[in-house]
């Protein structure tokens, strides 16, 4: 959840050429935060309370069973998969394309997101190494000023006040 707000603010700094881009990504990247918080709630608690509560363990894995099942729990699992791999490229090669951060930002989040999502030890930390490869430039870009934009100014018409 800490991750939103620099979310938030570096898709707000994005102005003209990759800003539909940047808005779509981070709003699915915002979406699959938020929905990490819902995912761990619902799917951490209730095992924790079970088990402290002196429940046997057949009991905990049918119940694991069933929420794995529930319609809700796996809307929260979606949108985060959703955000956090989807969302994650397309908010990236969006502020690319603004010229926000380097190229070599995006490829370390197509890494991390493929990384990220796999079930191996190892590949995770490569998944946090490509995370801060990803996201530290994204920050610094907060920092700088934004490259112009591409703005296109119609010319004013000019209105004749002289009587003929």
């Amino acid at each position: 959840m800490f991750f939103l707000p620099g979310v938030i603010a570096a898709t707000l700094a994005v102005r003209g050429r990759g800003s539909r881009l940047v808005s779509i990504g981070g709003a699915l990247v915002g979406m699959g935060l938020i929905a990490s918080v819902g995912h761990a709630v619902a799917f951490y608690s209730p095992v924790a309370f079970h088990a402290k509560a002196g429940i046997d363990a057949s009991t905990i894995t049918a119940l694991d069973n069933a929420a794995e099942a529930y319609p809700l729990l796996i809307a929260h699992i979606i949108a985060f998969i959703a955000g956090m791999t989807i969302g994650v490229i397309m908010w990236l090669i969006g502020l690319r394309r603004a010229g926000r951060i380097p190229v070599w930002a995006v490829v370390a989040g197509v890494l991390f997101a493929v990384a990220d999502s796999s079930g191996s030890v190892a590949l995770g930390l490569v998944g946090v190494l490509a995370a801060l490869a990803a996201f530290v430039p994204v920050a610094q870009s907060l920092l700088v000023e934004a490259p112009e934009a591409d703005v296109v100014i119609a010319p004013s018409a000019s209105v004749s006040t002289t009587a003929a």
